[in-house]
């Protein structure tokens, strides 16, 4: 395979500008201008004969029938032609195609680039739909990687996406039909808005404790289901257990503050009156303190925590994702 010898300056900012492509107009992707970015791509990291055609073809193969019948998949017109435009738009429109279908098959579609049109072969019996990638092939990943991100920020604005990854993947690991366990997640959803709002309202009532213990239930429930969606059973552990059993999946940071906020909690709890009798007691005031200190801070990191959780159920554990084979580098 022949690639593009280009510095490393100038291969950076073409990356960049990868990483800035807009495939997407409104919720439809232009299927011309994918179909010869791709191409582009691939012809950079050195994968030849190849056409764009060849990679539209395919698209459309597997689009139509899912699309049409819905009206997901219409031709459009390109308003602002210009001569540059033409090398993509030689007809003078594109075809768009509304995200609902992609969903069915592009995972295929991935697969059959590698093995239809780049003629990769794949030993292994059930295959990562992008066995093909490789490592060095940084424009062709970047591009893929920047398709599906906005894909997923797409689908983000479906209302019911978070609960249904969720299923999906509960219903994987512990064998329960799909669409079984949404009305649990949804009412789960419903009590946490409810804790985090009773957390608001403890700490400005200064009832603390109530807004630590809630604070300290709402953590536990969502480290529990971090464990829950990769196929392990977490019901029952201690915070202290779920902080280091989850501390490989958690960044460093939000895992240390959330085990330097439980060792805060356990003294907010505990050291009022129990405590070693050689040693000072707190006084009240003084515990009342600590104790709103530490409600606030676990208001806090109960809303950092689910910033993330949001985020790692929507893209790491989303399956719209794009990453290089182990396996075969």
């Amino acid at each position: 395979m022949k690639k593009d010898v280009l510095t490393q300056e100038e291969q950076a900012q073409q990356i960049e500008g990868l990483k800035s492509c807009p495939l997407f107009h409104g919720p439809n992707l232009d299927v011309y201008g994918f179909s010869y970015w791709l191409y582009d791509c691939l012809s950079r990291d050195g994968y030849e004969n190849i056409h764009p055609n060849e990679i539209m073809d395919l698209l459309l193969e597997l689009a139509v029938p899912c699309a049409t019948e819905q009206g997901h998949i219409f031709e459009a017109p390109i308003l602002d032609m210009n001569e540059e435009k033409r090398w993509f738009y030689p007809e003078g429109k594109t075809i768009l195609l509304h995200i609902a279908p992609i969903t069915i098959f592009i995972h295929d579609f991935i697969f059959e680039i590698g093995n239809r049109c780049l003629k990769v072969t794949c030993d292994v019996e059930a295959p990562y739909f992008a066995y093909w990638l490789k490592r060095e092939d940084i424009f062709t990943f970047t591009y893929l990687h920047t398709f599906f991100a906005q894909f997923r920020s797409l689908m983000k604005q479906v209302t019911s996406l978070r609960e249904m990854l969720m299923e999906l993947h509960l219903s994987k690991h512990f064998d329960v039909e799909f669409g079984s366990l949404s009305a649990s997640l949804k009412e789960k959803d419903e009590l946490h808005k409810y804790a985090n709002n009773r957390i608001g309202r403890a700490i400005e009532q200064e009832f603390y404790l109530e807004a630590i213990t809630l604070a300290e239930s709402i953590i536990s429930d969502r480290l529990s289901m971090v464990l829950y969606l990769r196929g392990e059973k977490a019901k029952s552990k201690t915070l202290n257990k779920l902080v280091e059993l989850s501390s490989t999946i958690l960044p460093d940071t939000l895992s240390k503050r959330i085990d330097e906020w439980r060792q805060l909690r356990n003294f907010a709890v505990h050291n009022l009156v129990r405590s070693s009798p050689i040693d000072k007691q707190i006084s009240p005031s003084e515990f009342n303190v600590k104790a709103k200190d530490t409600a606030v801070s676990g208001k806090k990191l109960v809303s950092d925590l689910e910033v993330w959780f949001d985020d790692f159920v929507s893209d790491e554990m989303n399956p719209f994702n794009i990453r290089i084979s182990g396996k075969l580098n």
